[in-house]
């Protein structure tokens, strides 16, 4: 199971390339390891999978498309998410057993308790990748504006 973002801006200026590095610097700012990075096919893929992340069920990993249509003067820019899956399932088994093991003496009423507390640390975990999605997207966006205007001026600093 993967989530899509898509991003479309209409811009004569912007080069595949260019927006590509600058998504790179963006993932790597989220410490995201690059793993491809094919600026010729303008795709990208990361992960975010440091024991760390693994051990508290936060590891995603994502692939970057960028595309332009010449005629139209479009960019497409699809971020594909993965990771969901496996990341909330070993949330969901460690808080699982964490709230079992403190609720043992409980015996079935201990398991039915430790369920909902699994399903609260799953939606947490989901809020924060929704958080971090929304962000990313968001700084993706405004470079894109920044790039697009830094480009606009240097068009206007060689006209005399």
């Amino acid at each position: 199971m993967s989530m899509k973002d898509l991003i479309q801006r209409k811009s004569s200026d912007l080069k595949v390339q260019t927006i590509l590095g600058t998504i790179k610097e963006r993932l790597v700012e989220f410490r995201f390891n690059i793993d491809v990075y094919d600026h010729k096919e303008g795709t990208l893929k990361g992960r975010r999978n440091s024991l760390d992340r693994m051990v508290l069920g936060l590891y995603r990993n994502v692939a970057v498309s960028v595309s332009k249509d010449e005629k139209d003067k479009e960019i497409n820019i699809e971020l594909d998410w993965g990771g969901l899956i496996s990341s909330n399932l070993i949330t969901f088994i460690i808080i699982l057993l964490i709230s079992y093991a403190i609720l043992k003496g409980q015996g079935y009423m201990g398991v039915l308790i430790s369920i909902p507390v699994g399903l609260v640390f799953v939606a947490i975990n989901l809020s924060l990748f929704a958080l971090m999605r929304v962000r990313i997207t968001s700084l993706i966006k405004k470079d894109l504006k920044d790039l697009e205007r830094e480009g606009n001026m240097r068009k206007r600093r060689r006209r005399p």
